[in-house]
């Protein structure tokens, strides 16, 4: 049996002014298959920055300002690397302490109306110039470590003399 091209339908064809575009069934196949895709590169871009050294990386040295602007009863907190120091002036001259309670590591404040140092946790206390109060352990601030180059305030990314 042959077929002759009248033996086609007109239905079966399509109009001779549409062209073929994306079916419904073609476009949810392509988002299946797309999906996991995304979720595969987002996977191995999560996986390759954990293991990369991005992020911020250490100052050695932090300029904090001249040594004159600690002459009064200012106590200067500024951001060194992971940690935040308090910089200050005592009687023992200038000192920098790392603003982590010795304890549990809470962040301790400085009361100015009382001129001491106050960890808000459990209520440890410590003089100006960061030696022990009162509290639960008999430990003094941590200091951090710093120079005086010239005439200024150097905070320095080295373990501190604990003296």
């Amino acid at each position: 049996m042959s077929h002759s091209p009248a033996s086609h339908s007109p239905a079966s064809q399509p109009p001779a002014d549409v062209t073929p575009g994306m079916t419904r069934r073609v476009f949810e196949h392509s988002m299946l298959g797309l999906i996991p895709l995304v979720y595969g590169a987002g996977a191995a871009f999560v996986s390759v920055a954990y293991m990369l050294p991005f992020g911020k990386r250490r100052r050695p040295k932090l300029d904090v300002g001249p040594t004159g602007e600690f002459d009064g009863e200012l106590v200067k907190e500024v951001a060194f690397n992971e940690d935040d120091v308090y910089v200050l002036r005592s009687d023992d001259g200038i000192q920098a302490f790392k603003r982590k309670c010795p304890h549990l590591d809470c962040a301790i404040s400085w009361r100015t109306g009382d001129n001491i140092f106050e960890c808000p946790c459990h209520g440890m206390t410590w003089q100006r110039n960061g030696k022990f109060i009162k509290g639960p352990v008999e430990k003094d601030i941590r200091p951090q470590a710093f120079e005086i180059k010239g005439d200024r305030v150097v905070l320095l990314d080295e373990p501190a003399s604990e003296s």
